[in-house]
């Protein structure tokens, strides 16, 4: 074996954890970006008649749901904590996902980062005024 060959295999060694870590960050980031990029995508013509209504703003570590100024679902994707604002109407709370054995998990759901989490948290915020709102 050349050494070329053993500085490869003991760098990629050195920096397994790191990389995993990267990695770990990345898929936590896309899950919530390809979460609120589908909704986005598939209320793009309700949010151009809906005005001020409906505000659906995508950024690069920020995303955020608003329906009639009063209710948003608003999530912050930071190094190591998400922030997940929760507000189904005057009232809400703030939720943080810390970054704790290669996951993110939510300090008031008790649950890892995911869809279905994502989904919790939209429920939550939107369910009752929709169901208001479609009668």
């Amino acid at each position: 074996m050349s050494y070329k060959d053993r500085f490869i295999e003991m760098s990629k060694e050195v920096f397994k954890e790191n990389l995993e870590e990267k990695r770990s960050k990345e898929k936590a980031r896309n899950i919530i970006a390809d979460y609120f990029n589908d909704i986005c995508n598939s209320l793009k013509n309700e949010e151009q008649v809906a005005g001020r209504n409906l505000k659906i703003n995508i950024g690069e570590n920020q995303w955020s749901i608003e329906l009639r100024e009063l209710s948003k679902l608003s999530v912050h994707f930071s190094e190591n904590k998400i922030t997940v604002l929760v507000k189904p109407g005057y009232r809400g709370y703030e939720d943080t996902l810390q970054y704790e054995e290669g996951k993110f998990f939510s300090s008031q759901k008790g649950y890892e980062l995911s869809e279905h989490l994502l989904d919790v948290y939209l429920e939550e915020v939107f369910d009752s005024i929709l169901t208001q709102l479609v009668k």
